[in-house]
């Protein structure tokens, strides 16, 4: 059956059920307002409206800010649908229960395929190998916001609730904790666009006096495996030096979180208002070289503040993480189908050889046979190994068994270790009414911990030094923060390579380094600083259409940088920390009351720090960086049902 007509039916019985238990209950009175459809009887309300989207959107230059590299170009055009329904039982302006369904299309024009499954494994002679997930077609509904509410107490003016389902949840401006649990690639004027689903959870809210102090308790289980038996006896530690290779169980990961929103002062125009917040995240078995291979305990406390004063409003946010991530022991060596010289196919290890790594630059990889699996069962799995001669056994060459000496890759075993987590960060931003209704300026400075990996090699650090190594990144939960008085379109959203190793083209084929915490090239809140302006301009003359023109500009530093290596010169040297100057300008305007049309502009001109690092190699295909100019487009139509 079309999957098309499957989700277009499901959806007409459900609004079908809606309709039609307002209609047992009583006569219906429909209204059709300028946002929503409503229908509603003496005790019962339902709330029908919607948003449709076509957008397009341009960039060039912004992976590799090289213009050299023509491919570094992007261009689509989407279609995002929201479909939005509201039940409410009770008292119209305090319902005792309400249930709000959101549903969702989106899809980029010519795109064949929009989401795939998860990877899968499979056993080939004995050899595990991955099966990339399959791809489907994304023409489809899917729920992206989905929750009951239930009210505590019957005082009207305290408002206590427990809420339960998928829940749009943040702390503060959603850097220490965002809703983003599922997000795509940011379009649009508000980065929660991005934002596919929200993560199942409860939130327990409570009002202990109106309109002044609220306190919230929020759980949400973002990823549990504890679902079958084949799930608990999965082999994902069979890499883990010393471990029970199955999986378990009691290892889901979960965050919790435990906000205050306190109204410490308001009068008139004047007001200041505080959330004070507690976050931690535990998720054991997450990846960081391979699957399932650390776990990570993260707290974060910090506050929100706002405020006002007539025309000019501000505020400011800081928060710092603490707790460890856990990587365990484990034995990078795994098999590999190969060709061999003839062309047949052999199983290989990938980390065991025949020539000595520390003379051969791309050493032979060993065979799969019974002398090397002994010998491997033999040898201790310790860092004393690692590039090590570990033994003499037969091995079959040209068709004879010939004595080899056996060698072990400098970073075969990877030792125990534990990183600290001591990141923060602190933002502020305020604006100020110019003009009020017509002109405001806004001006904002951040700063986000930063961390760069020194690459020190692990086969020559005592245990003592593995346990307590620090991280000093900002880590955020599932955030797509773009800013609040101030718009981050190409740094926070869109990207720019940044970098988090010493020296990112070095050579470390002879050294046992742990890949670094972060990948390579990120975009989120961390290792940034920036200090930016922002003009909000709502045209008097074009009232009418509600025009607004929104020029930004924004300079950022790195707090930490990579080091680099002129050409003329053999020692490393630090890279400029000033990243560049992103310059923005947003346009809006509302046509047929209902019919919005907006576009943002953005161009990053690249600071020293970009032509310090120019031609490191990054991204999966190796590619060089350079300091060219990176610009973005997006213009789009939204219409409001």
């Amino acid at each position: 059956m079309n999957l098309n007509f499957m989700t277009t039916r499901i959806l007409q019985i459900q609004l079908s059920l809606l309709l039609g238990i307002v209609t047992l209950l009583g006569v219906a009175t429909v209204v059709a307002g300028a946002d929503k459809i409503q229908f509603s009887t003496d005790n019962l309300v339902l709330d029908m409206n919607g948003k449709c989207t076509v957008e397009s959107f341009v960039s060039n230059n912004l992976t590799l800010l090289n213009s050299e590299i023509g491919a570094d170009s992007i261009f689509y055009l989407r279609t995002t649908a929201d479909y939005l329904f509201c039940i409410a039982y009770g008292n119209q302006d305090n319902p005792i229960i309400q249930f709000y369904d959101a549903f969702r299309f989106r899809y980029k024009w010519g795109g064949s395929t929009e989401t795939k499954n998860e990877d899968s494994s499979a056993t080939i002679a004995g050899v595990t190998q991955t099966v990339k997930g399959t791809a489907s077609n994304k023409h489809l509904l899917w729920m992206r916001e989905c929750w009951l509410k239930i009210k505590l107490g019957t005082n009207d003016n305290l408002n206590h609730y427990a809420q339960i389902g998928l829940i749009p949840y943040q702390v503060g401006r959603g850097i220490s904790l965002g809703a983003a649990y599922d997000a795509t690639d940011f379009l649009g004027f508000g980065p929660g666009s991005s934002i596919d689903q929200y993560a199942p959870g409860i939130v327990l809210s409570f009002n202990p006096v109106q309109d002044r102090y609220i306190f919230d308790f929020y759980f949400a289980l973002v990823q549990n495996l504890q679902t079958s038996l084949d799930n608990n006896l999965a082999p994902i530690r069979k890499n883990e030096i010393g471990a029970c290779p199955v999986r378990g169980v009691g290892r889901q990961a979960y965050i919790m979180a435990i906000r205050q929103d306190i109204l410490v002062y308001k009068k008139d125009k004047k007001k200041i208002n505080i959330e004070p917040y507690i976050v931690h995240q535990n998720s054991p078995d997450q990846d960081l070289e391979f699957k399932n291979d650390v776990d990570t305990y993260l707290s974060t406390v910090g506050c929100a503040v706002e405020g006002a004063y007539n025309r000019f409003n501000w505020g400011f946010e800081c928060a710092l993480n603490f707790g460890e991530v856990d990587v365990r022991p484990w034995d990078r060596n795994e098999i590999k189908i190969e060709k061999d010289g003839n062309g047949f196919l052999v199983e290989q290890y990938t980390k065991v050889f025949t020539q000595d790594p520390s003379t051969t630059k791309k050493p032979q990889q060993a065979p799969v046979n019974d002398a090397v699996i002994n010998l491997l069962k033999a040898t201790p799995q310790t860092t004393a190994t690692n590039g090590k001669n570990i033994g003499n056994v037969p091995v079959l060459v040209n068709g004879v068994l010939t004595p080899t000496n056996i060698y072990t890759a400098f970073d075969r075993i990877r030792p125990e270790q534990r990183r600290l987590l001591d990141g923060y960060f602190f933002v502020a931003d305020a604006t100020y009414e110019v003009r009020p209704k017509v002109l405001n300026l806004s001006i904002g400075v951040g700063y986000a911990s930063g961390y760069i990996d020194l690459q020190r090699d692990e086969n020559k650090l005592s245990a003592a030094e593995l346990y307590n190594l620090d991280f000093t990144g900002f880590i955020p939960l599932q955030s797509v923060y773009g800013g609040k008085r101030l718009d981050h379109l190409i740094m926070l959203n869109q990207g720019a390579p940044r970098f988090n190793v010493a020296l990112p083209n070095a050579d470390v084929s002879q050294e046992n380094i742990t890949a670094v915490l972060q990948p390579g090239v990120v975009n989120e809140f961390t290792n940034l600083a920036f200090l930016g302006a922002r003009l909000e301009w709502k045209v008097p003359q074009l009232q009418r259409y509600a025009i607004s023109l929104v020029p930004n500009v924004i300079g950022y530093w790195a707090p930490e940088t990579a080091s680099f290596i002129p050409k003329h010169k053999t020692e490393p040297q630090f890279a400029d920390n000033f990243l560049g100057t992103e310059l923005t300008l947003k346009v809006s305007g509302l046509f047929c009351e209902k019919l919005k049309l907006a576009g943002y502009f953005s161009a990053l001109i690249p600071g020293q720090h970009y032509k310090d690092m120019c031609g490191t190699l990054i991204t999966k295909h190796k590619l060089p960086t350079g300091s060219s100019i990176g610009y973005i487009g997006n213009v789009s139509f939204s219409y409001l049902f």
